[in-house]
């Protein structure tokens, strides 16, 4: 329906605040701002003449936009204190759950428990003979554990498009629109456990579990639409979007440091210490189709004095 040259500019600004409520501990005001921007680009009416049945005109238009269809710029933050559990326990439920072994502690769980084992978060626990009876962790509670959980976003999917419209005396109008979605998202995740107490030889001072995780994405899809309007105060609609090809890649690094003071002092292991670790992975995404139909009935009424 545009029959003049336009050029669409909407940029704004997100932002969040986030409050948390952890075990009592208040953290609120967690901030994070983002620039984004709708729809933008420019529409230029490209031909203008005779309608090919009969009265009236045809025109058409050409468009090139990008628009910004998700945000996903975010901080979490929330720290208290913990005397009940640890974060350590869910690898100990691992390990135990499966029934592990020495050697697949160590190589198994490139992500979590062979990192917390490595650095003596959770240790293996023998029998007077040097057997393996079970698993335990270096986290002496029920002392108070300062626990602190930092969750930073950032990235956002984007939508640059082609399309071109034809109007047909104002009675058919066709479009058809040619899209490149992308995608870019990072994720910063920080969990540190501290010993609260003043106690100093009792194997614990800290643990700090680090993940980066990163996704990108390309991909393409169509769109083709028309709108018939018998009369003027009619419209009914009908469009096609064909499924949305995408390609990801997927990237995981996790990291755990663990100051056990005199029992092992401070040790780190990284996922990409391990030879197994699929911290790199691609995949393709097929979205469904989509069939629309609309219709729309304006109503109008006048009064006179």
């Amino acid at each position: 329906m545009y029959k003049t040259q336009d050029l669409v500019i909407s940029p704004g600004c997100l932002f969040n605040s986030n409050s948390s409520n952890y075990r009592g501990t208040l953290s609120n005001n967690i901030k994070s701002s983002a620039f984004q921007f709708g729809a933008t680009g420019a529409i230029l009416e490209v031909g203008s003449g005779p309608k090919w049945r009969g009265t009236g005109s045809v025109s058409s238009a050409v468009s090139v936009s990008i628009n910004q269809l998700a945000n996903y710029n975010n901080r979490i933050h929330y720290e208290g204190s913990n005397d009940y559990s640890s974060y350590s326990e869910q690898y100990l439920d691992e390990l135990a759950q499966d029934n592990t072994n020495i050697n697949a502690a160590s190589n198994n769980y490139p992500f979590g428990s062979s990192l917390a084992f490595f650095t003596y978060l959770v240790d293996s626990l023998n029998d007077p003979q040097g057997n393996l009876i079970g698993y335990r962790s270096l986290v002496p509670l029920p002392i108070d554990v300062m626990q602190q959980y930092d969750e930073i976003d950032k990235g956002g999917l984007y939508e640059p498009s082609l399309a071109v419209a034809i109007n047909d005396a104002d009675k058919w109008y066709f479009g058809f629109s040619w899209n490149f979605p992308f995608s870019s998202f990072t994720q910063d995740i920080d969990f540190t456990e501290t010993d609260a107490s003043e106690v100093d030889n009792n194997n614990f001072h800290y643990s700090r579990l680090s993940e980066h995780h990163t996704v990108k994405s390309h991909g393409t899809n169509a769109r083709f639409g028309l709108i018939y309007r018998p009369r003027r105060s009619l419209r009914l609609g009908f469009a096609f979007h064909t499924p949305s090809l995408s390609y990801f890649k997927d990237d995981l690094h996790v990291q755990i440091t663990t100051d056990t003071e005199g029992y092992a002092g401070t040790n780190t292991s990284k996922s990409s210490d391990f030879a197994n670790a699929a911290a790199h992975i691609e995949y393709d995404l097929v979205t469904p189709y989509k069939l629309l139909i609309s219709g729309c009935l304006c109503i109008s009424g006048s009064s006179r004095r």
